[in-house]
C-alpha cells in the first residue's frame, strides 16, 4: 500500500505531473468511476468536461461534448455529440480517442509493419458498431496500426441514440491492462488525447474531410490543414489535450483548498494573528500532502482544530466563522487517515500478439 497524494492549487498539479509541455490547455481532469452505459447521468462527470463545443463539417454544424475521469483501476471516457443520423453496421459513425502515451509531443516511429512488442501508441473508441482497442504508429510505409487482437481486449464500451438528439458514446480503458499495445500509466500520470468523429452520413468533399474524422478536437489535432508539419499523421502530437490521473486524495487537497484556506483567508472579522496561524497549519498540511507524509498531515489538521478551539476559548476567533472551520476540518482529518491506494494494478494475461493493419493514412490526412 502506498499513500497517494498530489496538490492542486492552480497549474501546480499539471506543472508536477509531466516535465513536457506538449500539449493544448484542453485539460481533463476528475477522480471517480463512471458506469458505462451510454448515459451520462447528473453528477457522473460532474467537473472534467469539454463542451458543448461548436464544430462543422461540411454544411452541418455538431455540438461536441467530451468528458473524462479515472479512479485507480480504470479511464472512463463519454462522448456527446448532436450527429442526428444514427448510422449503423460496418459503416457505423465512429468516435475514436488517440493517445500520446508517453506525452512527448510526437507519435513513437516503429519498425516495419508495426508488429507486436515495437513501440506504437494507444487508441480505443467506436467502430463497427462496437467498443475497439486499437493501436497505431509510424512506420517506415506511414502512418499506420491496427485492432489489438488480445481477447478480451482491454476495456468496454456503450453507445445509446437519442431520435432528435443524438449519440452517446462511452468507453472504459484500464490504466495500466499489461498490454504493450496499452498505454501504462500510474495515478498522477499525463497523457495526450485526440478525439475524431466520423458521421458515415456526412461526407464533405474538401477540407475536413480526412480519414479518421469529419471532426477532430482540439482543432488539428489528427491533421491541421493550416501547416504542413503539425498532426498525427506527420507525427506530430503537440496539438492534442491532456489527461490528467487523480487519485481519492487529490479530493482531499480540493477541500482544503477550497474550503478551508478560502474560510480562513476570508475571515473578515478575524484578528490578523488567528488568521496567520491557521493559515500556517493548512499550509504545513498541504507541504506533508505534497511529500506524502501522512502522519505530518494528520498532525497539521489536528493543530489546525486544536487551534480553533484555542481561539473560541480566548474570544479570538468568532464562534460562527470557528465553527465552519470545524465542520470541514474533522471529515478531511478522517478522509486523510483512512485514505490510501495501492500500487498495485490488476494485469491481464497477454494472449497471442496478432495485429490486423486496418489502415493507412498519408502525411496529408486524406486516407
Amino acid at each position: 500500500m502506498r499513500f497517494w497524494v498530489s496538490v492542486v492549487i492552480g497549474g501546480l498539479a499539471l506543472l508536477l505531473a509531466s516535465s513536457a509541455s506538449a500539449h493544448t490547455p484542453d485539460v481533463l481532469a476528475e477522480y471517480g468511476a463512471a458506469t458505462v452505459d451510454g448515459v451520462i447521468s447528473p453528477g457522473e462527470y460532474e467537473h472534467s468536461c469539454i463542451g458543448p463545443t461548436g464544430l462543422a463539417a461540411g454544411g452541418t454544424l455538431y455540438q461536441l461534448t467530451v468528458c473524462e475521469k479515472n479512479d485507480e483501476q480504470n479511464d472512463y471516457w463519454a462522448v456527446q455529440i448532436t450527429d442526428l443520423t444514427n448510422d449503423t453496421g460496418q459503416l457505423s459513425d465512429s468516435p475514436l480517442i488517440w493517445f500520446d502515451n508517453d506525452h512527448s509531443g510526437s507519435v513513437t516511429m516503429s519498425g516495419p509493419g508495426c508488429t507486436y512488442g515495437q513501440p506504437d501508441e494507444d487508441r480505443i473508441g467506436w467502430d463497427g458498431d462496437t467498443f475497439v482497442d486499437d493501436f497505431y504508429c509510424r512506420a517506415p510505409e506511414g502512418f499506420t496500426g491496427g485492432l489489438d487482437f488480445k481477447d478480451p481486449l482491454d476495456g468496454a464500451g456503450a453507445h445509446k441514440f437519442t431520435p432528435g438528439q443524438g449519440s452517446v458514446f462511452e468507453f472504459s480503458h484500464p490504466l495500466d491492462s499489461g498490454d504493450v499495445d496499452d498505454y501504462s500509466l500510474a495515478l498522477h500520470d499525463t497523457v495526450g488525447w485526440c478525439l475524431t468523429y466520423d458521421d458515415q452520413s456526412n461526407h464533405p468533399p474538401n477540407n475536413p474531410g480526412f480519414a479518421f474524422g469529419e471532426l477532430q478536437y482540439p482543432p488539428g489535432c489528427f491533421v491541421d490543414f493550416t501547416s504542413s508539419t503539425r498532426g498525427l499523421v506527420r507525427g506530430d502530437s503537440t496539438l492534442l489535450g491532456d489527461v490528467y490521473k487523480r487519485n481519492a486524495m487529490d479530493e482531499v487537497l480540493d477541500k482544503i483548498r477550497d474550503k478551508l484556506k478560502h474560510l480562513v483567508a476570508t475571515c473578515k472579522h478575524c484578528p490578523p494573528d488567528p488568521t496567520k496561524k491557521l493559515l500556517d497549519r493548512v499550509n504545513e498540511a498541504i507541504k506533508a500532502l505534497l511529500k506524502q507524509q501522512q502522519a505530518k498531515t494528520l498532525k497539521a489538521l489536528t493543530g489546525f482544530i486544536k487551534l480553533t478551539h484555542d481561539f473560541i476559548d480566548a474570544g479570538e476567533l468568532p464562534a460562527a466563522k470557528a465553527k465552519k472551520f470545524l465542520k470541514q476540518a474533522r471529515p478531511l482529518r478522517s478522509l486523510v487517515k483512512n485514505s490510501k491506494s495501492s500500487t498495485a494494478v490488476p494485469t491481464s494475461t497477454i494472449a497471442g500478439g496478432l495485429h490486423t493493419h486496418q489502415f493507412r493514412v498519408s502525411p496529408n490526412g486524406v486516407g
